[in-house]
């Protein structure tokens, strides 16, 4: 981020921080977004698996009699979204690699 910032810096008029803030804003804004989402698929489709307590899932976890139906223990393996989002990593870590040792050099 320190590189990207320091770019949109020196794009700006002055060397001012206006497209810093729009773009660190925005980024904040998106996190604020993606919580709500991860907050909705926890509610409607995991039950609250995510946000309720290690005392409260054991407990949870002894009542299931059918683990490959219920939602907090079956978790079925898409392979792919797994490969899609794999491959989503790798691109974004060469991108930040290759714009790092571009912007190094210069």
């Amino acid at each position: 981020m320190d590189i990207a910032f320091g770019i949109l810096q020196d794009g700006t008029e002055n060397m001012g921080y206006d497209k810093v803030l729009y773009l660190a804003i925005s980024l904040k804004t998106w996190a604020f977004v993606l919580c709500f989402c991860y907050i909705f698929i926890d509610y409607k489709f995991l039950r609250r698996g995510m946000t309720f307590s290690e005392k409260e899932r054991i407990r949870r976890e002894e009542l299931i009699e059918y683990r490959n139906a219920d939602p907090l223990t079956a978790r079925p393996v898409n392979m792919f979204v797994t490969k899609t989002a794999l491959g989503l990593l790798f691109s974004i870590v060469v991108t930040a690699w290759v714009i790092f040792f571009k912007y190094l050099i210069e």
